[in-house]
């Protein structure tokens, strides 16, 4: 077994198996679930690697978080890729095998067991609860998080180890970095602590510091005549984590600040704080299930306090979640000076898993799978090196071995079944709902019927979307475009004005109204809805890009010259311009009779839209050759 003397070689390997596993995902689209908020339609990131893009990153609120290493990591790839998705999905993939070598290698440092390291590493890599945060664009900066998380470890075991000034800042930049990736990383100074305690022993707490792991450095630790070495060593530990408590705390009021301007709180006003406990330790239980049964994931799973009919907080499954929870907890403690790891790592996947809790909910879900990617690693610790300790005692290594090699296998073969679910948006949501029916799944498979051209389809799920929470004003929006597209338009006038009661201030329903106005010929009060849909919402695009298209299309309210200057402006917001904005573009050029540059610009949005739109953008091509300005509201 020299290999296993060989980390790099270990790390390389682990790499490449695990790129291998994930390759196909360079085969996936883009998702309708946050891609397109993330990349596909947001103009920030479509423009590339900017200056004006990289200022952006670093002061948008934008997904109602903070986190500009993500924007920016998704602007160089469209900088370096185009909206070329499989490309967006290998550089994922690519982040997560190195996101994997690198916990091996910190581990390894950390504990100098490279075996039980490698094991750890590659049941993270493998495991299915992996698939969502790697198979999914939106989630990258669970990846760019991990990366900086493991590579801060790395280094922190040299300092802990060799100490330097050099080697300490370069911990800290890198969870500074971390921090800008993924907020989630607050947790990241607990876990040094955690891990000066075992298996770096420069607490002292169940036993005196390894031999050979120095006092730190006489810059970061008092010294005091008479004063006890341990307690000294202690102090100095304690101290040097300050600087990484400081940004964690400026990380996390940022966080909040911005979370609650962009009204990721809203979903908590429906939830109490008895709700939420439960659910936290519901999902907790949950988790540590999964680790060991991964099976039933999907990409939503919605939270038991908004079901319908709702659920009381107090279900099995919190106080299930409760009594494992505390029965890992007494164990972990239970076993703190035997087998102090695992103590450590329970507290590592435990105290990792209390930001995206729900204790101060976000979003509506009751848990999901990507919450478990950097907290699995403690829990893994806990049980690779449990585990292994059984089997040496029992001198079975070479069966030991074979089952780790057998549980590897298993766990990639798990993630090649559940990666495949992440190929698309229909193939994503009807799993969704096969698994855990939701009305948000309802919601993204209806947009992704409606965008191939299944309207039908996408009605009868938002309307079982509604069904599920009526409350969901956005939906009826959608649902209304639906029936003004079958043509029953006093459905869809009613559902509008059911939104607006619902919430006079909802741009899209406003938008929505104005289309459906304009169809039946209202164009001055729909250019009025237009207008408003507009102030309410500045920053959306799309409702610029209507008010453009009615503006060039109207028979009686026609304003070419102002839709013109808004569709160019919306075509110049990014290099790969969107199919809509060409249209309008279109539109209105032909309005003004340039209809040379009408069919220029038409032609390649004709390329852009997919094949169940292309009918129709291909017979409004033929009417600008016939040098005939399109005059009917779409």
């Amino acid at each position: 077994m020299d290999w296993l003397r060989r980390p790099l070689l270990l790390a390389g390997s682990l790499f490449l198996v695990t790129l291998a596993l994930y390759w196909r995902t360079g085969e996936f689209a883009f998702l309708n679930y946050d891609d397109d908020v993330y990349v596909t339609q947001n103009p920030s990131v479509r423009g590339g690697l900017t200056w004006k893009g990289l200022g952006w990153a670093f002061t948008t609120g934008h997904a109602a978080n903070w986190h500009p290493l993500t924007w920016i990591s998704h602007q160089l790839d469209v900088e370096l890729f185009g909206l070329d998705a499989g490309a967006h999905h290998r550089t994922s993939a690519v982040l997560h095998a190195l996101g994997a070598s690198l916990c091996f290698l910190a581990l390894a440092a950390l504990t100098g067991a490279n075996g039980r390291s490698a094991l750890v590493a590659a049941s993270f890599a493998l495991h299915p609860l992996r698939v969502e945060s790697v198979a999914w664009v939106a989630e990258r900066k669970d990846l760019l998080a991990a990366c900086c998380a493991f590579a801060c470890l790395w280094l922190y075991a040299g300092y802990a180890r060799g100490g330097g000034r050099a080697r300490y800042l370069a911990c800290l930049a890198t969870f500074a970095l971390g921090l800008l990736a993924k907020p989630m990383l607050v947790t990241l100074p607990f876990v040094l602590v955690l891990l000066d305690v075992w298996p770096l022993r420069r607490l002292g707490l169940f036993s005196k510091p390894a031999p050979g792991s120095p006092v730190p450095s006489p810059s970061l630790a008092p010294t005091h005549p008479g004063e006890d070495p341990l307690r000294r060593v202690s102090y100095g530990v304690l101290r040097e984590k300050l600087p990484f408590f400081l940004l964690a705390c400026v990380s996390a009021v940022v966080t909040l600040l911005v979370q609650r301007a962009g009204g990721a709180f809203g979903s908590a006003d429906s939830i109490g704080l008895e709700a939420r406990l439960a659910n936290a330790f519901r999902a907790g239980g949950i988790y540590v299930w999964k680790t060991f049964v991964p099976a039933g994931l999907c990409a939503y799973h919605p939270h038991p306090a908004l079901s319908e009919p709702p659920r009381g907080p107090w279900t099995a499954g919190a106080w299930a979640g409760l009594a494992l929870i505390l029965l890992g907890s007494a164990l972990a403690v239970g076993l703190r000076r035997r087998a102090p790891y695992a103590l450590v790592g329970w507290l590592w996947f435990v105290g990792m898993l209390v930001p995206v809790s729900g204790l101060v909910q976000v979003g509506l879900q009751g848990w999901a799978e990507r919450y478990t990617y950097l907290p699995s690693v403690g829990l893994g610790i806990a049980l690779v090196w449990g585990a292994s300790e059984l089997v040496e005692r029992a001198h079975a290594r070479a069966a030991g071995l074979a089952a780790s090699l057998l549980l590897l296998a298993a766990l990639a073969f798990g993630s090649h079944g559940q990666i495949g679910v992440w190929r698309d948006s229909r193939t994503l949501f009807e799993h969704a709902l096969g698994a855990d029916e939701s009305a948000v799944a309802h919601v993204n498979l209806g947009r992704a019927l409606e965008e191939s051209g299944d309207v039908a389809g996408a009605g009868e799920n938002y309307a079982r979307a509604l069904e599920l929470r009526p409350s969901l004003s956005g939906v009826r929006v959608n649902l209304a475009r639906v029936r003004r597209a079958q043509g029953r338009t006093d459905e869809a006038r009613g559902e509008l004005e059911r939104s607006l009661a619902d919430d006079p201030d909802l741009g899209q329903a406003h938008a929505e109204l104005g289309l459906l106005l304009s169809s039946l010929g209202q164009d001055a009060e729909a250019i009025v809805h237009m207008r408003r849909a507009v102030e309410l919402e500045p920053g959306d695009p799309a409702l610029q890009n209507i008010l453009a298209w009615v503006l060039a299309t109207s028979r009686t309210q026609a304003r070419p010259e102002e839709a013109l200057a808004i569709a160019q402006r919306l075509c110049e917001l990014t290099r790969y311009a969107q199919a809509g904005f060409l249209e309008s573009l279109a539109a209105a050029l032909a309005r003004l009779g340039r209809f040379d540059e009408a069919v220029e610009h038409q032609a390649r949005a004709l390329e852009k839209v997919p094949a169940a739109h292309r009918a129709r953008l291909a017979e409004v091509l033929e009417l600008y050759r016939s040098r005939k300005p399109f005059l009917k509201s779409p």
